[in-house]
């Protein structure tokens, strides 16, 4: 799957991995292991995938880190969203710290 979506969709695209929780009717099922996701998410990483995202779990990889230079971008928590280390020109987005163009749609004027 990373093969095919880093060669059809591009190196780009973002790629959720989603931790399993009991809730509801399935309270007897066990939480998706940290280390299964991250596994999963270096299979994506070495298949070229620049912005891998490990989500419903406390994990360094919830945020955005440019794929140049590893800084920080965007900082999440829980719904909130704080970008950081990131220049605006043109439309476009920049890594602050090493130039980087960033993949990233945002429409709206108040950044």
């Amino acid at each position: 799957m990373a093969d095919w979506i880093s060669q059809n969709l591009g190196n780009e695209t973002p790629v959720h991995l989603n931790a399993f929780h009991p809730d509801f009717q399935l309270t007897g099922v066990s939480f998706t292991p940290l280390s299964a996701l991250e596994g999963a998410r270096n299979i994506f990483k070495a298949a070229g995938m620049e912005y891998v995202y490990i989500g419903n779990t406390e994990s360094k990889y919830k945020h955005t880190y440019c794929p140049e230079c590893n800084t920080m971008l965007i900082n999440r928590s829980f719904s909130l969203a704080d970008f950081v280390n990131l220049e605006r020109k043109d439309g476009k987005f920049f890594c602050s710290n090493c130039g980087k163009e960033i993949a990233l749609f945002y429409p709206f004027d108040d950044f």
